[in-house]
């Protein structure tokens, strides 16, 4: 959010949990108490995504300028819905994450490569980032074999499908092996550590990809028709309200 909008929106988050403290003081009672724990908990969301989006800026701030850009990769991705902060800085800690999880599978240290933040913007997400440029050709091609596995999925299938964390699935749907192969590296003697990195990967494809319509990775446009990209939006709407209600009841 532009900063104008985020204090403004700071500004009804405080004066709603306000509001909810002063009533549970008043009456201590059940309804009060759970609207209280509500305000409380969304004003604690909004304060832990923007300290953690603060903390990713740092690190970026603090490690070592990039001397020279032609020698490392580049990868932008661009993430056409509306994103509230929480959801923006999950996505971002996803893009970081797989980073961190791919760079031993090449043999490439996070300490002497980096990923580093060139742009970021919000309201959508749009990331540019550099790093070794193996490993950033490496996330390239599984992104997007991740949002067509994605996309292709809820086209037939019509509901919103999820990246599998099981070894043998998640390589049939990514290709992880073949796509080590294409980079010159043998896959073979990393069965266990790629096992490993399945799980975790799995979870940072989800986290960045899943209830997605449409993403522009490096200039390729990947979409869902535009009925469809309407449904699969109002899904993850619902989705999200059924997610706040356990919590809102209790």
């Amino acid at each position: 959010l532009p900063s104008g909008e985020r204090a403004d929106n700071y500004e009804k988050l405080i004066a709603g949990f306000r509001e909810a403290y002063i009533a549970f003081n008043r009456d201590k009672g059940v309804s009060e108490t759970a609207i209280m724990l509500a305000r409380a908990r969304d004003l604690y969301s909004s304060l832990s995504a923007d300290r953690e989006l603060l903390h990713i800026v740092a690190r970026n701030l603090e490690a070592e300028p990039l001397t020279d850009v032609d020698a490392s990769g580049q990868l932008q991705v661009l993430i056409h819905s509306h994103l509230e902060m929480e959801d923006l800085v999950k996505k971002l800690g996803a893009l970081l994450q797989m980073y961190q999880e791919i760079s031993p599978l090449v043999g490439a240290s996070t300490r002497e490569y980096p990923l580093r933040l060139a742009k970021v913007e919000s309201g959508s997400l749009w990331a540019s980032v550099f790093g070794h440029p193996a490993v950033i050709a490496l996330m390239t091609a599984l992104i997007t074999s991740a949002v067509n596995y994605l996309h292709r999925r809820y086209t037939q299938e019509g509901k919103i499908a999820s990246i599998p964390k099981q070894v043998e699935a998640f390589e049939s749907v990514l290709g992880l092996h073949a796509k080590l192969k294409d980079q010159g590296i043998d896959a073979a003697p990393m069965n266990d550590d790629l096992a490993r990195a399945a799980v975790k990967l799995a979870g940072n494809w989800n986290t960045l990809l899943q209830s997605e319509p449409a993403v522009t990775v490096n200039g390729q446009y990947f979409s869902l028709g535009l009925e469809l990209q309407k449904r699969l939006l109002e899904e993850r709407r619902m989705k999200q309200l059924e997610d706040q209600r356990p919590s809102e009841e209790e």
